[in-house]
Formats: structure tokens, C-alpha cells, sequence
């Protein structure tokens, strides 16, 4: 059975707003952050975006593109 998902393109905003969504269900507050690959980007996009939410930030291999 495949999940359910609406028509929005993939990106690394809409997976760290995942992972909150994901903490907030769970009434996790704050986390460590550890992410490889695009898993660096979505931990760093998400303590951008949402410092409060994250403790600390351990990442490798990010290749996200430089902002224009």
C-alpha cells in the first residue's frame, strides 16, 4: 500500500517541516539533530527555520546548492 501524498514537489523545507510535524506528534519540544546527506540539509533547514526546536546540530556530507 502506498502512503498518501499530495502533489508538492520533494524538497528540504517540506521534510524539515515533516520532522516537526513528526516532534509535535510525539510532544517532543527540543532534539539533538544528526543528519547525512540529505538528511544534513533537512537538519539544518529545520534549525534555520525553527531554532527553538533544536538543540544542536551534528551533520555530513550536506550538498545543498548556495542560495542565489
Amino acid at each position: 500500500m502506498a502512503a498518501a501524498r499530495d502533489a508538492q514537489p520533494f524538497s528540504y523545507e517540506l521534510m524539515a517541516s515533516d520532522v516537526v510535524a513528526v516532534m509535535d506528534a510525539i510532544r517532543i519540544e527540543k532534539a539533538g539533530l544528526v543528519g547525512w546527506s540529505d538528511g544534513a540539509c533537512t537538519a539544518l533547514i529545520l534549525a534555520a527555520k525553527a531554532p527553538s526546536r533544536a538543540a544542536g546540530v551534528f551533520y555530513f556530507a550536506c550538498n545543498m546548492p548556495r542560495a542565489a
